[in-house]
């Protein structure tokens, strides 16, 4: 089975991860995996390279509706088509917008698609009711990485509940146990972290007014 998955580029991130951990676990003797991205940069690139994956990059100029970007978007068109790409999975963002039009354009069987934030990045009414007809009418399947996220498609773009898989993001795991530090200011306690970029979108703000009244409750964390 053909398939490509369309990302941004291949920066730190967990979409990125999330795409590197597809890539190295796939059953290649099912399927034959392609990378379609706008930049053919980031700290993953050369862990993807060393897979020999094909990548195809496809350029954009701050946005996809100038001449670089309808050109880019002829480009994804034809290798869809020509490649005889059955599955096209979007991975968020940009990658929906540009990745749907063109498997639509070329008759790509199957085209999966990505939400994995809460839309933060959807602030003008355009984008609003594009990503609307692209979730509900131009996709076969939603793929979201939280049921917070399933949640908020549904309410928001009124989307069929059976229509959004959700598929949490994995680590990989060596199967050696993690040790609890047994500091005497952890001993016997439930130890809470977070791990993520410093960005307000993460809301590591919320976990820190939250562990206020958590610790004033909860002498055991």
């Amino acid at each position: 089975i053909k398939i490509a998955f369309f990302t941004g580029s291949f920066q730190y991130g967990g979409t990125e991860r999330y795409l590197l951990n597809i890539l190295k676990n796939i059953d290649r003797q099912k399927f034959d995996p392609t990378v379609m991205c706008f930049y053919k940069s980031g700290e993953f690139l050369p862990e993807i390279q060393r897979l020999n994956i094909n990548i195809e990059v496809f350029p954009i100029n701050k946005g996809l509706f100038n001449p670089t970007g309808i050109k880019s978007l002829i480009k994804a068109f034809l290798f869809l088509k020509n490649n005889n790409i059955q599955i096209l999975h979007t991975l968020a963002d940009w990658a929906n917008f540009f990745g749907v039009f063109a498997g639509k354009f070329a008759g790509t069987k199957v085209i999966i698609v990505s939400q994995r934030n809460m839309g933060h990045w959807i602030n003008k009414k355009s984008f609003f009711y594009i990503t609307k007809i692209i979730y509900r009418y131009l996709s076969n399947g939603i793929v979201v990485n939280a049921y917070s996220i399933k949640k908020h498609l549904t309410n928001e773009f009124g989307i069929l509940p059976s229509k959004i898989e959700v598929i949490h993001n994995g680590i990989s795991f060596n199967g050696t146990p993690c040790k609890k530090s047994n500091t005497e200011q952890t001993k016997n306690k439930i130890v809470a972290g977070f791990i993520g970029r410093l960005h307000p979108v993460k809301g590591f703000s919320v976990l820190l007014e939250a562990a206020q009244n958590v610790i004033k409750n909860y002498h055991d964390i």
